[in-house]
């Protein structure tokens, strides 16, 4: 007897040990929609691990079930992608879970190509807080949207509801005190995230309007608010309009993003803060750099301003990236980079030295690249038996689309794949197609030859084959 109740206790640890969270979803409307669901979890910037991830496509089922080994209470985002192509449309839900628990949901028709979440679904106390408070977000947005406020007063009464809804929330009872803390965050994000959609374009709003109020920027100081996605961004919007420019500006000078890093640390201590916005900042201007004569000392001063990101890693690869900007240069030499041919076999532009190279950056779902693809072919006919190659490179994340839109294209010629997927970073390339020319010798030519469809194009094919 003693033995068997041993064994009952063995086993009952066993399951409790090895049971699963399960998240459940049912979608009232029965069709036969493709419905890709994303569930990845909501971490504080700078932790040492990779957030919990897992996705599952479902066709022709009203039902899904993810199951997940959680260790540990925590936000997820749970992202529900319906349809193909044009008739594509995305939701998200915030949930918060638990080890070895389980949520059901029931996701309903907003309206067209719009879903929600029934709040009134049977959902635990934490996540009926957390997508009433999604629910009343969203149709004050909307609201929002269809009666935009026009004044400073109607603006400010406007953003002054997500506090509101939030202390309305709070008020649930027995909410977990986790729950509570990001209800009350969430509200703030909310805010500094709308705030600028008033920036003076119709409304004469004075600056010091989109200013956080002082009661908001403890938050911001705080590292839990990085669960938000568009916090860094949203620090950086503040950064932009503290320092005299427009709220989006892009395009930055070192020495203004050098005044925003000093402003920057001055007003927030958290290391998990200030890296991600700092890296933000310096991403930006590499993906908008232009190379000139400055190259040598701008790439100085940018070295420098990564030395302000306490994560060596971080540094080493912005360094690294803006490095390799180099390649843009006219007169450049190939990047090191090897591609894939259609066989599956190793290939890299060294082999077309000794002709002309024109490069073709292109990638199967991309409509401008196919719809271009035809006028690149048909000039690789015009120039055949001329000191030139024409090249494909496809810089699709999978293999056989790349291989599937070839044949459906009746691509010809050479036709590579960059399975390493450097070439674009090598090349700061943002925008595809993107054509390039070399010369015999493997040196650039010209960065960015525009249209294929455009004389201009052939001009400058002429001139430098003649």
């Amino acid at each position: 007897m003693k033995r068997f109740i041993l064994f009952c206790c063995l086993l009952g640890s066993f399951l409790q040990v090895n049971a699963l969270t399960t998240i459940e979803g049912v979608f009232r409307e029965k069709d036969s929609t493709k419905t890709t669901i994303f569930l990845k979890e909501m971490t504080i910037a700078g932790l040492r691990r990779e957030p919990v991830s897992i996705t599952e496509t479902i066709t022709g089922q009203s039902t899904f079930r993810l199951s997940l080994d959680l260790k540990r209470a925590a936000f997820f985002q749970l992202y529900i992608v319906r349809g193909t192509g044009n008739e594509k449309f995305s939701f998200s839900i915030p949930l918060y879970v638990l080890p070895d628990g389980k949520i059901q949901l029931s996701i309903i028709s907003n309206g067209p190509r719009r879903l929600r979440c029934d709040a009134q679904s049977g959902l635990d106390i934490n996540n009926l807080a957390i997508i009433t408070q999604q629910e009343r977000y969203n149709k004050l947005m909307l609201d929002k949207w269809e009666h935009p406020p026009t004044d400073q007063a109607s603006a400010m009464a406007y953003l002054q509801q997500f506090d509101q809804i939030a202390d309305s929330i709070s008020q649930f009872p027995g909410l977990d005190p986790l729950v509570h803390k990001f209800i009350r965050f969430w509200s703030v994000d909310a805010y500094s995230s709308s705030l600028f959609q008033f920036y003076p374009s119709k409304q004469n709003f004075p600056d010091s309007f989109f200013s956080l109020p002082p009661a908001k920027i403890k938050y911001s100081k705080d590292p839990f608010m990085t669960i938000f996605p568009g916090n860094v961004q949203n620090i950086v919007n503040q950064l932009n309009v503290a320092t005299g420019l427009h709220p989006f500006s892009g395009r930055k000078t070192l020495e203004q993003i050098d005044k925003q890093i000093h402003l920057l640390k001055k007003q927030i201590k958290s290391v998990q803060i200030t890296d991600p916005v700092i890296e933000l900042l310096l991403n930006a201007y590499i993906s908008r750099y232009k190379v000139g004569d400055s190259f040598n000392s701008d790439r100085i001063t940018f070295n420098k301003l990564t030395s302000t990101l306490v994560d060596k890693a971080k540094r080493r690869m912005l360094m690294s990236t803006f490095n390799n900007l180099e390649y843009t240069i006219k007169g450049a030499g190939l990047p090191p980079v090897s591609f894939q041919d259609a066989t599956g076999s190793k290939s890299s532009l060294e082999q077309f030295k000794g002709k002309y190279l024109l490069l073709d950056i292109w990638a199967s779902w991309c409509v401008p690249c196919c719809k271009m693809m035809p006028v690149f072919q048909q000039l690789e006919r015009e120039y055949e038996g001329k000191p030139i190659t024409f090249v494909g490179l496809s810089v699709d994340g999978d293999s056989s689309k790349w291989v599937t839109r070839m044949s459906e294209l009746n691509m010809h010629g050479y036709q590579l794949w960059d399975n390493s997927g450097t070439f674009m970073k090598y090349l700061n390339i943002n925008a595809i197609p993107h054509y390039l020319l070399y010369s015999p010798d493997g040196k650039l030519l010209n960065y960015n030859m525009g249209s294929p469809e455009s004389p201009e194009f052939k001009r400058i094919l002429d001139q430098a084959i003649q």
